[in-house]
């Protein structure tokens, strides 16, 4: 299959790229730095900033690439940033999706998008994906609007992911289990939220439900994340610590109200995946099995 992958270079993008060229898709990805990473035989790098009035690249990076699908891994995931700047957080996690199935409409292209269980209050969870959503925040907000605009402009051919907690090897090594490393590494405390509880998702484990789930011709709303969906942020930091070696004495447990973050946090938040199991199987691991595996390879070199 012919895939075009938007935000190739972040977290779920790369890993997003790595597992279709793996798998023998044809790929084609963007990035909005100054220079594309290394480029495999079979994959091709375009620049495309959405921050920044996208629609003209938008429009020749299709016709250039003509792809047979496009899974769009860009948007604004910064919860407090999106607070802050409304306007911003809808231009990149609702405008920009809208105006990608407008372009895809008169094509016979298939359209995979990432929301996320903000679209949610936390305050019954875990969801399932007929559960009403109900955002409490800006972030929340536009990923709903985005999934709308989708569900609206593009019914039939539009893949809706919603995930949470996703962690991995990442090259800016921004995602929760960096910051859990390099607090504890350095000898620092960190405070957790220990009231705030979902499935902590392993982006390579979202890379490949995300396409099988495309391979299969699946449409709508799916749940894509790990399978533990009530586990709070301070189990999984506890994993982290105790798996990479590290004191998890430095962790100091505190609720979502005391850390006063500017964006309201659902807090149970967490994403029913029976609908992905029975589709593709148990392909997304727990917590304890994957960080096993990727810890060792997130590890300082030896001195």
């Amino acid at each position: 299959m012919k895939i075009l992958i938007l935000g190739g270079t972040g977290l779920v993008g790369s890993h997003l790229v790595s597992e279709a060229v793996r798998s023998g898709h044809a790929v084609a990805a963007t990035f909005h730095d100054a220079s594309p990473p290394p480029s495999p035989e079979g994959r091709d790098w375009f620049p495309l900033d959405i921050d920044s009035g996208a629609e003209d690249g938008l429009d020749s990076l299709l016709q250039k690439t003509q792809p047979e699908a496009v899974i769009n891994a860009t948007g604004w995931t910064w919860v407090d940033g999106c607070e802050k700047d409304p306007a911003r957080a809808d231009r990149l996690n609702h405008l920009f999706p809208k105006r990608l199935a407008q372009c895809l409409e008169p094509t016979r292209t298939r359209l995979v998008h990432f929301s996320s269980s903000y679209v949610f209050d936390g305050l019954a969870g875990p969801y399932s994906e007929d559960t009403p959503p109900g955002p409490i925040n800006v972030y929340g907000h536009s990923k709903r609007a985005g999934e709308t605009a989708l569900l609206d402009g593009l019914p039939d051919r539009s893949l809706i992911l919603r995930t949470i907690v996703v962690y991995g090897a990442e090259l800016r090594k921004k995602n929760f289990v960096y910051q859990v490393l390099d607090k504890l590494r350095r000898g620092r405390p960190l405070e957790i939220p220990a009231d705030q509880e979902g499935n902590p998702t392993e982006a390579s484990d979202l890379a490949r439900a995300t396409l099988a789930l495309l391979s299969a011709n699946c449409a709508g709303i799916w749940n894509v994340a790990g399978p533990e969906a009530s586990m709070n942020r301070l189990e999984f930091a506890t994993l982290i610590a105790q798996t990479a070696g590290l004191p998890d004495s430095l962790l100091i447990p505190r609720t979502t109200a005391a850390l006063a973050q500017p964006a309201r946090r659902p807090l149970r938040g967490g994403l029913l995946t029976d609908k992905l199991c029975r589709q593709v199987g148990p392909l997304m691991r727990p917590a304890r099995e994957a960080l096993s595996k990727l810890i060792p390879r997130l590890e300082p070199p030896a001195v």
